[in-house]
């Protein structure tokens, strides 16, 4: 194989899932590869950025090609992390990552999902492997206000547990209704389901998963999980009914108190560019944005 000709197949590559326990020798690894183009912080972040904890590896005879981090969820999608290359991997980097596709899609995932930094050189790279542009996100972020910030008066809440997965799918599936976040995503319409691929995306307590009730029904859902010292907004929507009201406000004033709760600095969001509503709400609440995201999306062939 001529590493600077590109001349690599992906039956040529091999794809294998790795052990935690293995991650240190990679990490040295790609440390010695790397040397100090890139910090043993953001190494170590690649070897465990995925909330499961999951990484391919894929290798040659010579050994590690690329690590890419991934979740693998209820409802049979996957989510890939940044992907980290050695330096041999130059020219090789779409079979690399189509080969590390193909293994995700054996262990059972029938979409994979893969966001990649607007204009960064993996989008080229992951569309050569067969991975289609999907919806642009924002991602956006703000520090977390003092506790004395005001807010507005809010009205009650129904906090998770696993005795409510129906409850919290059918006020979910009613905040989809005419929502302009990422409408051509793939969602599971299985409720059970739906809500054990959300307990799956870490350890979060029950007032961090919330229906925003009011007398007139229910008017939105939040979901947030702590990460590293940041809080993120895994999900917040409004009842179609309710929008326009200031419920989306509201519900992102109960994500500041959750982030004070968990003494998280900064609170991080990413939202479809093309949801004006939501972006303008962000924006009025004092966040904003960081980088632009590419979602490219893949469905493996099954062998």
């Amino acid at each position: 194989m001529d590493m600077n000709t590109g001349a690599f197949f992906p039956e040529t590559l091999r794809a294998i899932e790795v052990d935690r326990r293995q991650t240190g020798v990679l990490e040295e690894y790609f440390r010695k590869v790397l040397g100090h183009r890139v910090s043993a912080g953001l190494l170590r972040k690649a070897l465990a950025d995925a909330v499961s904890g999951r990484i391919i590896a894929v290798k040659d005879a010579d050994g590690p090609l690329l690590l890419v981090p991934f979740t693998c969820n209820a409802d049979d999608t996957a989510q890939l992390g940044a992907p980290l290359f050695s330096p041999r991997a130059a020219g090789a980097e779409p079979a690399a990552i189509e080969a590390a596709a193909r293994q995700i899609g054996k262990l059972g995932a029938d979409v994979l999902l893969a966001p990649v930094p607007v204009g960064s050189p993996a989008e080229a790279h992951f569309e050569r492997a067969g991975f289609h542009p999907g919806p642009k996100l924002l991602e956006v972020s703000r520090a977390t206000p003092t506790p004395q910030e005001p807010g507005p008066r809010q009205p009650g809440w129904t906090f998770y547990n696993g005795t409510r997965r129906l409850r919290f799918a059918e006020v979910f599936y009613r905040t989809l209704e005419g929502s302009l976040d990422v409408p051509e995503l793939p969602v599971c319409r299985d409720g059970e389901v739906l809500m054990r691929t959300f307990e799956e995306r870490g350890r979060f307590e029950a007032e961090d998963f919330a229906i925003l009730e009011t007398p007139e029904g229910p008017a939105g859902v939040l979901f947030v999980v702590e990460t590293a010292g940041e809080l993120e907004i895994v999900y917040f929507g409004v009842v179609q009914a309710m929008r326009s009201r200031g419920f989306g406000q509201v519900l992102l004033t109960k994500a500041f108190e959750r982030a004070v709760h968990h003494g998280a600095g900064r609170i991080r969001a990413a939202v479809d560019s093309r949801n004006a509503p939501a972006l303008e709400i962000y924006r009025r609440l004092g966040f904003s944005e960081k980088r632009a995201v590419r979602v490219y999306i893949k469905r493996p062939k099954k062998s």
